[in-house]
């Protein structure tokens, strides 16, 4: 069986694992809708290798979020010289921090809103500060031969698109068999990264929140 080590060698796989009964103008197809099953998985549950760091600069209520941007985790924010971490919460529980008058100058908790991040409070200034979050993985081309998904997991692009394959045939045996062998690869990646590895400790400081409400109950 061929090796598989790139976007090339995946299509020389299917096609020598399928004895040439996957037609080369059919490849890409496959190989396309086995990395959107495994989007859908490993965005529901991220993993380690999709984290990403990026800075960013808060000037008001809305920032535009990274366009590979899955999941945030949270916001290292410089605040008078201090580095301070911004809890993420969610649009409902931020919406309800909405009209509260609370003095501050500086954001303390963040969420998504569509394409956008948004803070609270509405800063006054720019502030300097590192976005943590989990990206999503790039499609395979002819120009991005490879992911990280791809150098560690090969099996999961060769079970994926396999099962594509057999099932456009259609070979309903081998179909069942591959998208079998596709379920397990998937679980395989999620399992051999631990459950909180990907955590950004928070630690905002008591400072910023002291005598606020507690907008974890609100």
């Amino acid at each position: 069986m061929a090796l598989v080590t790139s976007y090339s060698t995946l299509k020389d796989a299917i096609t020598e694992e399928t004895d040439g009964r996957a037609l080369t103008a059919n490849l890409d197809r496959y190989i396309q809708s086995a990395e959107g099953e495994i989007k859908a998985y490993l965005h529901r549950q991220p993993v380690h290798p999709m984290r990403a760091r990026t800075t960013i600069s808060i000037d008001g209520e809305y920032v535009a979020a990274p366009v590979a941007m899955v999941r945030p985790i949270a916001v290292e924010v410089t605040v008078s010289d201090k580095v301070l971490y911004l809890p993420f919460t969610t649009p409902e529980n931020l919406s309800k921090m909405q009209g509260k008058v609370t003095g501050a100058t500086s954001p303390y908790a963040f969420s998504r809103v569509g394409s956008d991040l948004r803070f609270f409070p509405v800063p006054t200034e720019t502030f300097s500060a590192v976005l943590h979050y989990f990206q999503t993985i790039p499609a395979l081309t002819d120009s991005n031969t490879t992911t990280w998904l791809l150098d560690e997991f090969p099996n999961v692009y060769h079970a994926g698109a396999l099962y594509y394959a057999y099932r456009d045939m259609p070979d309903v045996e081998k179909a069942s068999l591959m998208k079998s062998v596709f379920d397990d690869a998937l679980a395989q990646v999620l399992n051999s990264y631990p459950e909180h590895d990907d955590e950004v400790t928070l630690s905002v400081d008591p400072d910023m929140i002291m005598g606020r409400w507690n907008w974890q109950t609100l």
